[in-house]
């Protein structure tokens, strides 16, 4: 299996454990909104809540997934690179819209992680006695984002200059 498919299947089981592990504890309703220092300012159902976040843990997949299955489909003017001519020549082509597809699949493992850790984050402040937001979780979001920067550099450096024959 691709590194791009797992990492994307375990965000998928990571969300329905997640939802699995906080859906019979979570209040209702529920804090859902925080200001920049964490208090609280919005709330919603639980049955709203745990709804959206089905909704987005199941989008974000299926558009990964969908762009990888249509990969052959696209068609060149929808795709901006340098040296397209040269990236998408018939003896180049499969490999630029596998690399596509992997760089796609990749983007959405990263957003779910980032969906997930903040309806926990979310769901971890609703079971305190007194509701805030905990900010430390940014560090870890602050670490996911670099990293994802250092998985993504790659594809743009590997597009920048024409391929090699």
């Amino acid at each position: 299996m691709r590194p791009s498919r797992f990492a994307l299947l375990v965000a998928v089981v990571l969300n329905v454990a997640a939802f699995a592990y906080y859906w019979p504890a979570a209040p209702d309703p529920l804090v859902s909104k925080f200001d920049a220092s964490g208090t609280p300012d919005g709330y919603s159902s639980k049955a709203a809540f745990f709804a959206l976040w089905a909704m987005l843990a199941a989008l974000f997949p299926a558009i990964g997934v969908g762009f990888a299955m249509a990969k052959g489909s696209l068609k060149d003017e929808s795709i901006g690179i340098p040296y397209k001519a040269l990236w998408l020549a018939p003896e180049q082509r499969e490999a630029t819209l596998l690399a596509f597809s992997d760089m796609m699949l990749w983007l959405m493992s990263v957003i779910s992680y980032f969906m997930t850790l903040g309806m926990v984050a979310t769901l971890r402040a609703n079971s305190r006695a007194h509701v805030m937001l905990d900010l430390s979780p940014l560090v870890y979001v602050s670490v996911l984002f670099i990293g994802v920067c250092g998985v993504m550099l790659p594809y743009f450096v590997h597009w920048s200059s024409p391929p090699t024959r």
